[in-house]
């Protein structure tokens, strides 16, 4: 059996954390492993400030060496990465490349940090530089894997390791071009690197370790009562990482769902718990209640659009031309809403002013929206049931939308009752799962 372990940041953070990683790899002697890692909490995010401020590099070094004083490791291990960090820095490239290149060196110490104390354990363990496996494109800050090359590479990479009994501890979130250029995977890149490896080295699993149980039917830090969830479908979990829950990102799933390979999301500070199996498998009774803030509702009104041809291609090309991405979207005959994240006043106001000679224009504000994920969902009659509990409630409901998968239904609330709106939905769906 082969399982690819991928540890986050909290996982890597201090001398407690890696004992307890340290004691969850070794647990299991039968099973081949390969694990990896992501840069300590907060590492990646100093090294791009460092790019504007190259005096954050003393908090860098304190937050490396002093881990490493704290496992035993000698300094001699990162300090000549700390020195390549810092000629980097320097590099007359275009930013976003350069920004790669320093963002890189979180991972690259993480890996060499628990390669040597591994084996200061008694453990023979190696550190991988993935930018040497996964090959990408060359879209700095969010690179696009290249399968069949980062397949070849990884499996004349690292099956030899596993042959010799040697534990890889391969970088998370970064590879390199063709050309060898540094690039980092964006968002959730470390998880999408362990999925990855799992499709390309046939594992039979991936685990996600961080310091969460694993999904659970609502952020309990929003919402009272929640349950950690046994099993997921992909589907199911890719819903809830599209609109909100910050555990997994949907990306990260792409080569899981490929392979079909069950991903296991585990807590590494509370082991024993089961965690939860995302796979082809799904309770009929699971529900996650999700929301997302920060939310602008853009509505676009002319009754000239009822059967105008390529009217709504007109629309979102505005969209696309002012590098807004849209969340969801509602259309009646003669008006769209569509949502977007992060709309400034700047952005706003250049919007509405392109927008204008596609009808009348109304923006509103301050929204989120609220996902409530569920098989359960199938059940029209739950689906009116639930929003006429929201009105019992008085929570104004801008939009609905219900995605294709019958999985989703999506609502865009007023934002400063979105914590009322996620109890009221998470009560409702908790009377039908079982």
């Amino acid at each position: 059996m082969l399982k690819v372990m991928k540890f986050g940041g909290t996982s890597v953070g201090t001398q407690a954390a890696i004992e307890s990683l340290l004691a969850i790899v070794t647990l299991d002697q039968a099973a081949q492993k390969v694990v990896v890692v992501s840069a300590q909490s907060g590492v990646t995010n100093l090294l791009l400030q460092c790019l504007d401020d190259t005096e954050l590099m003393e908090r860098v070094d304190d937050r490396i060496l002093g881990l490493a004083m704290e496992l035993g490791v000698e300094s001699i291990v990162v300090k000549p990465w700390l020195a390549a960090l810092r000629k980097d820095l320097q590099l007359d490239l275009p930013r976003e490349e350069v920004a790669d290149r320093v963002a890189s060196y979180g991972e690259l110490i993480s890996a060499q940090l628990l390669a040597a104390f591994f084996s200061l354990r008694g453990m023979e363990a190696e550190a991988v530089d993935t930018r040497g496996l996964v090959v990408t494109d060359a879209c700095f800050g969010n690179a696009a894997y290249l399968l069949g090359l980062t397949r070849a590479r990884l499996r004349r990479s690292i099956r030899p390791l596993l042959e010799r009994r040697i534990l890889p501890i391969l970088t998370g979130f970064i590879g390199a071009t063709r050309q060898g250029q540094t690039t980092t995977l964006g968002r959730g890149g470390s998880d999408l690197t362990a999925t990855l490896v799992g499709q390309c080295l046939d594992a039979d699993c991936v685990e996600i370790w961080s310091d969460q149980d694993g999904m659970m039917t609502a952020d309990p830090r929003l919402v009272t009562g929640t349950r950690l969830l046994a099993s997921m479908s992909y589907p199911e979990a890719v819903e809830c990482a599209n609109f909100g829950a910050k555990i997994l990102c949907a990306r990260s799933l792409i080569p899981a769902i490929a392979a079909g390979i069950p991903v296991k999301v585990l807590n590494t500070f509370n082991p024993n718990c089961s965690g939860t199996t995302i796979s082809t498998q799904s309770h009929g009774g699971n529900f996650v209640v999700t929301a997302q803030s920060g939310i602008s509702a853009v509505t676009v009104y002319n009754p000239a659009m009822i059967g105008a041809v390529g009217y709504l291609a007109r629309l979102f090309r505005v969209f696309s031309q002012q590098g807004l991405s849209v969340d969801i979207v509602a259309a009646s005959e003669a008006s769209v809403t569509a949502t977007v994240e992060g709309l400034n006043e700047v952005q706003q106001s250049s919007l509405v002013a392109r927008l204008s000679a596609l009808g009348e224009i109304s923006v509103r504000p301050m929204r989120a929206l609220l996902a409530v994920i569920s098989p359960l969902l199938q059940s029209h009659a739950l689906m009116g049931d639930l929003l006429g509990v929201l009105k019992a409630n008085q929570i104004a409901v801008d939009v609905i939308s219900f995605g294709n998968s019958a999985l989703n239904l999506t609502l865009v609330v007023p934002e400063q009752c979105v914590r009322q709106a996620l109890q009221i939905c998470h009560d409702f769906m908790l009377q039908f799962s079982n």
